[in-house]
């Protein structure tokens, strides 16, 4: 009998160590697909980003080469038509890539406010026309007297040198530093439009509403006549008003201005005397859409006058998504 027991004893404990086997079995088996399954998608996220690094890389060299070639086709378009207002907005066609296409776009910024005006005063004070004429700016774009004075006054003082803040409205960065986040006072001129969202008493809904009408060029930039919009024509001067704008552009739509006429009388205002009737300064927008990614570049163009004219670039802000 003893015997027997032992034999059942010994026969159940072998079958027993064979479901144990089989339960590792299974669980190794288990876990090696869930690690080879983990391994498949990782190596297909790797493969997917390695893919849209590779497009959004290419699509930024295309963008650059787009802007090359904008640069090459401005003079001629300049040449063929200095002065039309049809180059305030020149899209250029379609170009078709490997695996994708580009768009380039060309607007003029001469025909724009320059915001760094307000950084030609004296004695590293703000410079006083130029505060009135942002104001009447605003004024044209629908934005309340007290509020378009304070804002030129915030706009100068960001610009000037100093520390100082010109009057109630103005601000520097004792103010900007009691921020929720806190930063200082540019006290240099904008490098870029997005910076004026920085200044005090600007918004996001002011931003849109007055972006189309501002440019961010060089403190001696000038302003061409024939491509200014009605409020940057009615910025220039007191004695502007909208008829008298509205009959400007009326005049150089048949024929491109080349003096300003005599009944802006703006021969006597310090910003509205300075202006021009060609355009130096550009911004090309060139876009490349590779493998449904997009690349985005905006470049600030400088190209003067004169046969031996060359392009220059001055800024290039680049966005991808």
């Amino acid at each position: 009998m003893p015997d027997k027991k032992n034999r059942i004893f010994h026969a159940g404990h072998r079958q027993q160590q064979k479901g144990v086997a089989l339960v590792l079995v299974l669980l190794i088996f288990a876990l090696a697909s869930i690690i080879a399954i983990q391994m498949s998608s990782r190596l297909q996220l790797d493969m997917q980003r390695t893919e849209s690094m590779l497009a959004l890389d290419k699509g930024a060299v295309y963008a650059r080469s787009a802007e090359a070639y904008a640069m090459t086709v401005l003079p001629d378009l300049l040449k063929n038509n200095p002065k039309a207002r049809a180059l305030i907005t020149q899209d250029l066609p379609p170009y078709v890539v490997e695996e994708g296409v580009l768009r380039v776009s060309i607007q003029d910024l001469s025909g724009r406010f320059n915001l760094n005006w307000l950084a030609n005063g004296q004695n590293n004070n703000p410079d006083a026309p130029a505060i009135q004429a942002v104001r009447r700016l605003l004024l044209a774009l629908k934005i309340n007297d007290t509020e378009a004075l304070d804002l030129a006054i915030a706009i100068a003082d960001w610009l000037d040198e100093n520390d100082e803040p010109n009057g109630v409205a103005g601000a520097e960065s004792q103010f900007y530093l009691g921020s929720e986040t806190p930063y200082r006072a540019g006290n240099q001129t904008f490098k870029d439009v997005s910076e004026l969202l920085l200044v005090r008493g600007m918004t996001l809904e002011l931003f849109e509403r007055i972006k189309p009408s501002i440019a961010v060029l060089p403190v001696d930039s000038k302003l061409n006549l024939n491509t200014a919009s009605v409020p940057v024509i009615l910025s220039l001067g007191e004695k502007i008003t909208p008829e008298k704008a509205a009959q400007l552009v009326s005049e150089r739509n048949t024929i491109p201005l080349d003096k300003a006429p005599s009944y802006l009388e703006i021969d006597k205002d310090s910003v509205g005397k300075n202006v021009v009737f060609s355009s130096d300064y550009f911004l090309l927008r060139t876009e490349a859409d590779i493998l449904g990614r997009k690349s985005t570049l905006n470049s600030v163009v400088y190209l003067p006058q004169g046969n031996n004219a060359k392009t220059r670039v001055l800024s290039r802000n680049q966005s991808l998504f």
